[in-house]
């Protein structure tokens, strides 16, 4: 499947202020798989499971439904 990146930039070097982990949690709340994902950015599935693990340690988080919540809740996903 593609799609339009969140920040609508396909395998371009990420020029935001977006951090990756905040892109990985976008599209994870947004129900897409990490195979999807790591297409989308030209990474490895490997590199979008380790943002995911990251994000969710910084953020005191154990299961994917309470980073969904809270990419919800601060505005990660419109």
């Amino acid at each position: 499947m593609i799609f339009e990146s969140p920040n609508e930039t396909l395998c371009l070097p990420q020029e935001n202020k977006r951090t990756r982990e905040q892109e990985i949690v976008t599209y994870i709340s947004t129900g897409h798989t990490n195979r999807e994902i790591a297409d989308a950015l030209c990474i490895s599935i490997k590199t979008v499971d380790n943002h995911r693990t990251k994000a969710m340690k910084k953020l005191g988080l154990n299961k994917a439904a309470e980073l969904v919540k809270f990419a919800f809740n601060e505005g990660l996903v419109v």
